[in-house]
């Protein structure tokens, strides 16, 4: 059966309500915090190279297929972030943008504040954000950062002549939101703990 990924804003309550119960039970079951090993296991393999792309497209189907064991038919749903900051600094546009009411807020350092992610964990691992303004490590508020806009998207996809530059400008690319988040979004070991990283590498595998 063939299954579409959706932006977190456009699913329904329904279908987001599904992905949540679906995580969590990965989550409470153990598997999730054996898929975040594998990331800090393998970062070398996973990044800077040409498996960026392909290594991370299976990391997401392998954790669908456990999210389908929870509830089916659930997909890992995309955060489309030029739509919030793309093409300019990171500022309040960014932290205030109502996908953070789904993901769990984005407010100041610390756990996850709000439901339905709020001191999210794997483990004994408590997930960590950093949107702090102006640190120097985070951009949330700060301007600290750039997020690549739609049109940045469509010259890589265009201009690209080889596999090689398409993998290299897209992780490029991908690096300022993650480092935006800060706490476990900016740790490539651990930016798996954060859901927002599985929804944001569901939209660079798109």
């Amino acid at each position: 059966r063939r299954t579409i990924r959706k932006e977190i804003m456009d699913l329904t309550d329904v279908e987001w309500n599904n992905y949540v119960r679906a995580l969590q039970g990965v989550r409470d079951s153990g598997v999730f915090e054996r898929f975040v090993g594998y990331h800090s296991t393998y970062q070398f393999e996973a990044h800077g190279g040409c498996y960026f792309l392909p290594w991370h497209r299976q990391y997401l189907y392998e954790l669908e297929v456990e999210l389908n064991r929870i509830v089916p038919g659930v997909t890992i749903p995309y955060w489309d972030w030029t739509k919030s900051s793309g093409g300019v600094p990171v500022n309040t546009a960014f932290t205030t943008d109502r996908i953070w009411n789904r993901m769990g807020g984005a407010n100041g350092a610390g756990p996850i504040p709000n439901a339905p992610f709020r001191r999210w964990s794997a483990g004994n691992t408590v997930c960590q954000r950093d949107f702090r303004q102006n640190n120097g490590n985070t951009g949330g508020g700060g301007g600290q950062y750039t997020f690549a806009s739609s049109v940045d998207l469509g010259r890589v996809t265009r201009s690209s002549d080889s596999f090689s530059n398409f993998w290299t400008f897209l992780e490029n690319l991908h690096g300022p939101p993650h480092v935006a988040i800060g706490g476990n979004m900016g740790s490539i070991a651990l930016s798996p703990l954060d859901p927002m990283s599985w929804s944001h590498h569901s939209f660079i595998d798109k």
